[in-house]
């Protein structure tokens, strides 16, 4: 899907975790003309594994009124005692209409409320998150986020 095929109001972004049976869909999107320059695309082995292993959270991007599947998102390090999650992929097909920056948002806020204690320290309230090695784009990007 392109740019303003259609407008999908950020307001209502979902994430939900990803299923064995939405690979098919993840596979799709990484082989997007739009996005495969910006990620290397996995093998349905290594997301099936990001789906079960508890380290992981592998979320479908869903958007509109409907459950509009626009992309995904990986977390990695969940379970980490250093108090550091990674943001290992997020790809959203649909460009310009804020939902990458929507999205960013949402795992912003589950970082800091939804992640075991181990990850959401007191020190984690300031609000404070700093993000490293990120590439700017709204169709993809890996970013390293540690909890300060």
């Amino acid at each position: 899907m392109a740019t303003g095929d259609s407008v999908l109001p950020a307001t209502q972004l979902r994430l939900r975790p990803t299923m064995l049976s939405d690979l098919d869909f993840v596979l799709t999107v990484e082989q997007d003309r739009a996005c495969r320059p910006y990620i290397t695309p996995w093998e349905r082995t290594q997301h099936e594994g990001a789906v079960r292993f508890p380290d992981f959270r592998h979320f479908i991007v869903e958007a509109g009124a409907g459950t509009q599947a626009v992309g995904f998102v990986i977390l990695q390090g969940c379970r980490s005692r250093h108090r550091s999650v990674e943001l290992k992929r997020i790809v959203i097909q649909v460009q310009g209409q804020g939902l990458g920056r929507a999205c960013l948002q949402q795992l912003k806020r589950m970082a800091f409320r939804d992640l075991p204690t181990s990850c959401t320290s007191a020190a984690s309230h300031s609000g404070r998150f700093r993000s490293s090695s990120a590439k700017a784009s709204s169709r993809s990007t890996s970013t390293t986020s540690r909890l300060e």
